[in-house]
């Protein structure tokens, strides 16, 4: 009796000495916060800011065009010597367009043409010595196409060549948000709160997180 009595007591010893020893254990985490025999490691992303297909972010509000109207035009002048002409401010002095003549090309490698001031002159080779140097032409004159224009920077108004700019025009809108010379009306709202794959919203933080649980380090 005495003897199963020391067993039993020896028995339990081992148990509890094996009990005590296996909760001294320690674990940690490389990552993230110890929880028991895990870690428990928390992230965070920036949210997203998405709006609908054909709207464009504009200061943090989703915006949708929905019509337009031309803007109106506010007052046109020209400097002195100028007056106003359709959309440009021509000059009340103008000089006559200036003629210019187009040539034909020769029509054989004995021909040069020569450009006058209103006519075109071609010299045919008619003989040579024995380097192939002209010793001998003859020189007529041909017609050519005479084209008259105006002279860089000038416009053909009121049959003379006139300088010519466009005036400065300052463009408003009465409703609307000027876009040129438009007048543009939009839709607006709240763009959509959008976070990476498996984040969750914090709406009280405005930003994404999350939560996710890996093994701790036995020590």
């Amino acid at each position: 009796m005495m003897k199963k009595l020391l067993v039993i007591i020896a028995l339990l010893m081992l148990v509890a000495g094996c009990s005590i020893s296996h909760s001294k254990k320690e674990y940690y985490c490389e990552q993230g916060i110890i929880q028991g025999e895990m870690c428990r490691i928390d992230e965070t992303s920036e949210v997203v800011l998405g709006c609908k297909s054909g709207e464009e972010l504009v200061d943090n509000k989703c915006r949708l065009e929905t019509m337009s109207i031309p803007a109106s035009v506010g007052d046109r002048s020209c400097a002195k010597g100028y007056s106003f002409y359709e959309t440009m401010c021509i000059s009340d002095e103008g000089q006559d367009k200036v003629a210019s003549i187009t040539c034909p090309e020769p029509e054989n490698e004995n021909e040069t043409i020569q450009e006058g001031q209103l006519a075109c002159f071609k010299t045919t080779c008619l003989k040579k010595d024995e380097s192939g140097k002209c010793i001998q032409d003859e020189q007529v004159e041909i017609e050519g196409e005479i084209e008259y224009s105006c002279p860089s920077g000038t416009k053909f108004v009121y049959w003379k060549c006139r300088k010519a700019y466009y005036p400065f025009v300052e463009y408003s809108c009465p409703t609307g948000e000027l876009d040129g010379k438009r007048c543009v009306f939009y839709e607006t709202h709240d763009p959509e709160l959008i976070c990476p794959v498996d984040f969750t919203l914090n709406e009280e933080k405005n930003i994404c997180e999350k939560t996710y649980y890996v093994e701790a380090f036995a020590k």
